[in-house]
Order: structure tokens, then C-alpha cells, then sequence
């Protein structure tokens, strides 16, 4: 029988690192509280956040892993797409980091597929990958939430991780509902419905289209859009293209063509403006009317 094998390691407060290379059957074990102890290695501190990172290019990837260690993260690391799938579709996991190994390799096909499965498409996905304006647009356009540059520090890449928690964590204590006409977002997990059907965007497709929905009938810049999907996190400045392939894909998921009350306008040269339709008007005049 062919096994696959993933380590697991943690650095605790005193600075000792416990390193296990485990089956993918057993890593789930780490994830469990457990009372301290990991096939054999005692007093492993439970981790503040599980982080499973794919990257063939081992050096880099152990400077990754150690990085976030010496934080407190647990990290199990894979050099192999389909071990890292299969271990985050049976294990609590809170964030996918996946380190493209090389100038001609495509994720596309592996984000879109993780986006896909309902039972993970929740978890946070970063990609750190080479200063590709095309391959940024064509990986954030199949789902991931962050893309961070390569060459960048270890230090750097867990305050951009460090950052996105402490972004997801807040909205989801500020968790609440805001209706506007048939759309109903509920804030904090991401879930927007339409005449009460789930429409399934991505988090940086959701934070787009909640801010032009705050801002209606205002112009919201290209940059305000790109600080809202990138969750204040990007060290790039804002890429037009990369907004407007977004805002094309929440144009048509959300059908703003006028047809359910709101019509989303691209503006030349500063950005997009979402309007109420003549038909959200009309139904706006009648409610005033009855009302009063």
C-alpha cells in the first residue's frame, strides 16, 4: 500500500520546534486538542491558527513554515496539489498558502477547484507567486483572496497573512444582514442572496460588490475598489485590469443590468458607479406614494 506522507511542525513559546512526518491519514490527529501530545512528542502547544502551504521549492518553503511557526501557527506543508486537497478536505484547516513553485506553472485550474467544493470554499486562500500582472488577474479571477509578490520577506508574508485573519475575524464579529431591494448580504461570511437565491462569489468579488452597494449612486474609484479586495493588505499599487475583471464577473453573477433594480456603470478613467434602474425608481415612487 502507497502512502502519502506531510510534516507537520510547530515552534511553541520557549522557541523548540517539534517537527513529524506523518501519513495524510493521521495529520488530522495535530489539528484535534489532544492534551499536548503528538505521536510521541510532548507538550506541543495548541496552535492559534492551522495553515497548510504546497510549494515544490523546499528552501522556500521551510522559510515559510518557520516564518510562521515562530508565531504560533501549526503548518503542514505538501509538495503534491492533490495531498494538500485531499488533507484540507479532512481536516479543520484556516488558511491554504500556496507558493507557485515556478514561472510557467498554472493554478488556475487548482484555485477553481478548491473554490468549487463547498465543503473548503470558505477557507482563506493565498497565493504567493512571481510579479505577473496577467498571471495576478487570472489567479484572483478563479477565486483566491490575497496574491502576494515573490521575492518578499518571511516577515512580510506573515504580517500580509497576520493582516487577512484579523480582517476575516472582525467581520465576522461585526456580522450582520443589509438588504437593498432583492439583494440580501450578510456581512461577515461572505453570502450574498438574490431574490433569495445564494450567489456564490468569491471574498474579493463579495467586498467589492458590498462597497459599491454602501456607496450607491456615488463613484467608487479604482483604488478604493482594489483596497477593498485586497482587504488593505496588497503592497502593490492598484491594477486597474485586475478590478475591472472583477467587476465584469460580479456584473454578470449578480445580473446588474437594470433587470432586478440596479445597474452598475463602468466610469471612464476613475472607476464604477452603481445606480438604481428605472424600475427600482418607479417602485421607489409607489412605496412613497402608499406611505404617504
Amino acid at each position: 500500500m502507497k502512502f502519502a506522507f506531510a510534516e507537520v511542525s510547530h515552534i511553541n513559546e520557549a522557541g523548540t520546534e517539534t517537527v513529524a512526518t506523518l501519513p495524510l491519514s493521521l495529520t488530522g490527529s495535530f489539528t484535534e486538542k489532544s492534551g499536548g501530545t503528538l505521536f510521541g512528542f510532548p507538550d506541543i502547544d495548541r496552535p492559534q491558527a492551522m495553515c497548510a502551504i504546497l510549494d515544490k521549492a523546499r528552501v522556500r518553503l521551510n522559510e515559510a513554515r518557520e516564518a510562521l511557526a515562530r508565531v504560533g501557527y501549526g503548518c503542514t506543508r505538501f509538495d503534491e496539489e492533490f495531498e494538500l486537497l485531499r488533507h484540507v478536505r479532512s481536516t479543520d484547516i484556516d488558511l491554504v498558502l500556496v507558493m507557485e513553485p515556478e514561472q510557467g506553472a498554472s493554478l488556475e485550474a487548482f484555485v477553481a477547484e478548491l473554490r468549487s467544493d463547498p465543503a473548503i470554499n470558505h477557507i482563506p486562500l493565498v497565493i504567493v507567486g512571481p510579479d505577473d500582472e496577467c498571471r495576478m488577474v487570472n489567479v484572483l479571477a478563479a477565486g483566491a483572496d490575497a496574491y502576494i509578490t515573490w521575492p518578499t520577506s518571511p516577515e512580510l508574508l506573515v504580517a500580509r497573512i497576520r493582516a487577512l485573519f484579523r480582517r476575516i475575524c472582525s467581520s465576522h464579529l461585526r456580522s450582520a444582514i443589509r438588504s437593498h431591494g432583492a439583494y440580501t448580504f450578510y456581512t461577515g461570511t461572505d453570502r450574498v442572496c438574490l431574490d433569495g437565491e445564494r450567489i456564490w462569489l468569491t471574498r474579493m468579488e463579495y467586498r467589492a460588490a458590498l462597497l459599491l452597494f454602501k456607496r450607491m449612486s456615488h463613484i467608487v474609484t479604482f483604488a478604493d475598489l482594489w483596497l477593498a479586495m485586497w482587504e488593505g493588505i496588497s503592497g502593490l499599487e492598484p491594477q486597474r485590469r485586475t478590478v475591472c475583471v472583477h467587476m465584469s464577473r460580479v456584473r454578470a453573477k449578480l445580473r446588474l443590468s437594470g433587470e432586478y433594480g440596479y445597474q452598475l456603470i463602468s466610469v471612464r478613467g476613475s472607476g464604477y458607479k452603481l445606480v438604481p434602474s428605472a424600475n427600482e425608481l418607479h417602485w421607489e415612487m409607489m412605496s412613497h406614494a402608499v406611505n404617504y
